[in-house]
């Protein structure tokens, strides 16, 4: 049976159980349009380099655009699917890696995007509600492909990334206090 586009831009139940989950209720549409709009980058370039399928890329689009508006996240869906077509590997891969390089820059840019949102959340990777912690559940909760496990990164992993990136990009690291001593 075919959906009509209403139906097909309808949330599901699961959908709608994940934006109201206690970690994702207060993001905005926009901010959805920001992480989606990076994630398809980071996906087309994935795919061009054949750590995924095409199938990700649709699939992970609309996993990650789902609390944006009805018609951005048809566009969405419609400019990944087109990218990535016009970015397609060299070589088809055989298996992919359990963590893609979209899979780490995406859990990088949320975790940068709840600092911004909160500039008082922890940073650490230790800390229950740092917000390398937060990215990594979210990322758990929207069930994104290629995560492959409950828990797609490690915390220690994630946090070594956004420090790499943050000096990479000149952006201000956080002080996490003094060392403790043994």
């Amino acid at each position: 049976m075919t959906k009509t586009l209403h139906e097909f831009l309808q949330l599901s139940p699961e959908e709608e159980a994940i934006l109201k989950h206690p970690i994702l209720k207060n993001s905005t549409p926009e901010a959805w349009k920001e992480f989606a709009g990076f994630i398809i980058e980071a996906l087309v370039k994935s795919y061009s380099e054949g750590q995924i399928f095409l199938e990700d890329v649709i699939e992970n689009t609309w996993k990650c655009s789902i609390g944006c508006a009805p018609q951005t996240r048809l566009g969405l869906y419609g400019l990944a699917s087109a990218q990535a077509r016009k970015n397609a590997p060299a070589e088809r891969i055989e298996s992919k890696p359990r963590n893609p390089e979209w899979l780490i820059d995406a859990a990088v840019k949320l975790v940068l995007m709840l600092e911004e949102h909160d500039p008082n959340i922890s940073v650490g990777h230790q800390k229950p509600g740092s917000s390398i912690n937060k990215a990594i559940e979210q990322l758990t909760l929207m069930r994104l492909a290629g995560a492959g496990t409950e828990q797609p990164l490690a915390p220690k992993t994630l946090y070594d990334r956004v420090i790499e990136f943050k000096r990479a990009t000149g952006l201000v690291i956080k002080n996490r206090g003094p060392k403790k001593k043994k």
